[in-house]
């Protein structure tokens, strides 16, 4: 299935403060050329389903995109990628990643202690979604620190074995806001917060 933007963006209405339209994100991401290559002054960055997942990208850190607002990464993708850093990006506000992205192997729950996922010093971050499967063997750090506007933390789905960072250790602090947290914890003693 193709991937298609979050359904509730609309690039037409007017940012709040402002009369004048958003940007409209440029195209989607088909390929790791295209992502390799994407404008490092873009506010939106999403990716189609399984479009990227050679061994081009062994990490995924997007800090030359002081600009970046949204981060959509459709199913499928980055299964080579052994290290998720998003650091210090103050206008980031929403990351979405669907199902079995960052996975090396589909629906499984191999581990891996060398991989690593760390989302720090993003002060405007308000929703971070992981769909099931996503990070299933990343089991090296976990971290969110200093996301004080966060208020949306969901992972996988309660109910479902979902297996994101199932060997993991889990650590946030500096979480000021979070209203919500949904996480299907197939190892709930390994989640823990400082």
């Amino acid at each position: 299935p193709e991937y298609s933007p979050d359904p509730s963006f609309d690039p037409s209405i007017p940012e709040e403060g402002t009369s004048t339209p958003t940007p409209l994100p440029l195209d989607i991401i088909e390929n790791c050329y295209e992502f390799l290559t994407y404008p490092t002054n873009s506010t939106y960055l999403i990716v189609a389903d399984d479009a990227c997942n050679d061994k081009t990208i062994p990490s995924f850190d997007l800090d030359e995109y002081d600009d970046l607002e949204i981060v959509q990464i459709g199913d499928n993708n980055f299964k080579h990628t052994d290290s998720f850093v998003i650091e210090d990006l103050d206008k980031l506000e929403s990351i979405q990643i669907g199902m079995n992205s960052f996975a090396k192997e589909k629906n499984s729950t191999m581990s891996d202690s060398y991989r690593i996922f760390h989302i720090q010093n993003c002060t405007h971050l308000k929703t971070i979604e992981i769909d099931v499967y996503s990070f299933n063997d990343y089991a090296g750090s976990f971290l969110l620190v200093e996301l004080p506007e966060l208020e949306s933390l969901s992972i996988g789905v309660i109910g479902s074995d979902s297996y994101n960072f199932y060997s993991a250790s889990f650590t946030a602090r500096g979480i000021i806001t979070c209203s919500f947290i949904e996480c299907s914890a197939s190892q709930p003693e390994k989640y823990s917060s400082r």
